[in-house]
């Protein structure tokens, strides 16, 4: 599948990502995800969801927020491979939500969350941001602390 991703990131305040972690409790994902090449404008990731199913990405950036990707369901085996072939992995877990003509995700690690909106007209997206603005510590879309690929290779270091 190709598709031209929209996407803003907000960090939550733990209180919130707390509470929400509460209400998807039963329908988390565990996403085990590894990145296999990378640049300044472009990843190539693996990515294992629940250890039942898998997909290998590729994602350019196109500009701020905007990045064109191209994934594909590959065999659970290969993926397997392919992440024990890298250092650069995290684990997370994950939330899903349609809602406010947006596909949000939350992604919950040790330290903090991270709620990413998926969107095609800006004044979705701000919907979302008024609707959740007691929630939300600061915009991350373009701080490159809070980028899976980032997070895996501050794991690494470690």
């Amino acid at each position: 599948m190709i598709k031209l991703e929209k996407e803003k990131k907000y960090l939550l305040k733990q209180e919130a990502a707390n509470e929400l972690r509460k209400i998807y409790n039963d329908n988390l994902d565990f996403i085990v995800q590894g990145y296999l090449l990378f640049d300044e404008k472009s990843e190539l990731r693996v990515r294992v969801i629940n250890n039942v199913d898998a997909k290998i990405t590729y994602k350019i950036k196109v500009r701020d927020g905007e990045r064109l990707e191209i994934e594909h369901n590959i065999p659970l085996q290969v993926a397997k491979k392919l992440l024990n072939s890298t250092p650069y992995v995290v684990r997370k877990f994950r939330a899903y939500s349609k809602s406010l003509n947006t596909e949000m995700t939350i992604d919950f690690y040790n330290d903090f969350s991270v709620l990413e909106v998926e969107y095609n007209n800006v004044e979705d997206v701000k919907t979302v941001e008024t609707y959740l603005k007691a929630d939300i510590i600061k915009d991350v879309t373009n701080d490159p602390y809070y980028s899976n690929l980032q997070i895996a290779i501050e794991i690494n270091k470690k």
